[in-house]
């Protein structure tokens, strides 16, 4: 078992004792993020609202993992009802060139979680003010897009991955630059056919386009003025400063045998020059909480509930498996909450031996995003399913 699910497992356990009297469900969000470390995050103020004896199960999880070497250490935060009931920091951000200790303000590559937290809610965002409609094709906002056999192919397909698009640009020629990537994208011919899922880096490097497009704003700009800074998330962003490298977790030695730090991971992000709709956000488990606890809160003013209810409904078609919300076949969701268990690109340090770092060439597993459903009330920005 995932260290996320032992210790969301034991969260939630001794979480749904403690609010058994209450007659509404208590929630329980955890994220695990693996790039150099670990991170489980939720809440906004810390409150005790469980047995902070029983929780202590949760360090055992982590103490373990880290002593067996799956981890270099770990940033947990479990959040109920509103507050903070477990935030603790455990081992090392950094093993290399010398061991540092990790700390709760430690800032992560959150690779695919860019996907959740700056994309997809950008999008949402501008479904709401009607500036796009879900149900639209890409061709419709980017005219550039519709060749190649993607003329049909909609902004809820590259939303939920069934838009048949490959899963990442090549990467086996040398290319540099967003503009360069944007019209790989737009050149690219469907890997499957639309109604297939594939995890497609490739579509939310075209979701980040079309939110440029639309918004009249590139996509870094756009994200901080209508996310980060209205949720007060002051240290998360794109392409961090050089004033936060000492609190960033490196993630591994690239081609060049140079150790990334405050450097975006992805590869396909790194040649776009650390901006991209797929990846690039830099974050800290607070600052991530903030955002699960808005998503909770049924938007926090980024948002209205009746969106929220739409991002994170089921959006896959009729004929494919059953999926609810934020969940993909390798994380499943947990009923009743936002979910998230991420692995995600940064396997450096996950699997140091004799205190060596094994250097592998930069790779990504990551995250489905939360879909999204058309409902009444919505046809004027979402249009018919």
């Amino acid at each position: 078992m995932a260290i996320g699910d032992k210790v969301q497992g034991i969260a939630r356990r001794v979480l749904r004792q403690d609010s058994s009297s209450s007659r509404s469900p208590s929630w329980l969000t955890v994220f695990l993020l693996v790039f150099l470390t670990s991170s489980f995050v939720q809440g906004t103020s810390q409150k005790s609202a469980a047995s902070p004896i029983r929780l202590t199960a949760v360090d055992t999880i982590i103490e373990q993992a880290i002593s067996q070497r799956t981890i270099p250490g770990a940033v947990v935060l479990i959040g109920h009802s509103g507050h903070v009931v477990y935030r603790k920091a455990f081992g090392h951000r950094a093993l290399e060139p010398r061991p540092e200790p990790m700390t709760l303000d430690t800032v992560f590559d959150i690779a695919s979680m860019t996907k959740v937290v700056a994309t997809t809610t950008a999008v949402m965002q501008l479904a709401e003010l009607g500036k796009i409609r879900i149900a639209d094709t890409v061709a419709r906002y980017l005219p550039e897009f519709g060749e190649n056999g993607k003329e049909d192919i909609t902004v809820r397909q590259l939303l939920t991955h069934y838009s048949g698009l490959p899963a990442d640009l090549d990467l086996k020629t040398p290319w540099q630059g967003k503009e360069i990537a944007y019209e790989m994208a737009f050149a690219e011919k469907p890997a499957t056919p639309s109604g297939s899922f594939v995890y497609s880096d490739v579509g939310f490097v075209v979701l980040g386009a079309l939110i440029e497009k639309v918004s009249g704003e590139s996509l870094d700009r756009y994200a901080t003025g209508h996310i980060f800074t209205p949720l007060k998330m002051p240290h998360t962003r794109y392409l961090p400063p050089k004033s936060w490298r000492a609190k960033i977790a490196p993630t591994q030695y690239d081609e060049h045998d140079h150790m990334l730090r405050g450097e975006v991971h992805d590869p396909t992000a790194f040649r776009m020059g650390g901006v991209a709709g797929h990846a690039g956000l830099f974050s800290t488990g607070d600052d991530l909480a903030k955002f699960a606890q808005a998503l909770l809160d049924g938007g926090a003013g980024i948002l209205s509930p009746l969106m929220v209810r739409k991002m994170t409904s089921p959006q896959q078609p009729p004929t494919s498996a059953a999926l609810a919300g934020t969940s993909t076949r390798r994380f499943p969701q947990i009923a009743g909450t936002f979910s998230r268990s991420a692995r995600s690109g940064t396997p450096v340090l996950r699997e140091h031996r004799s205190g060596s770092i094994r250097r592998r060439t930069r790779s990504s597993s990551c995250l489905r995003m939360p879909c999204i459903r058309a409902g009444r009330g919505m046809r004027s920005h979402f249009g018919p399913r």
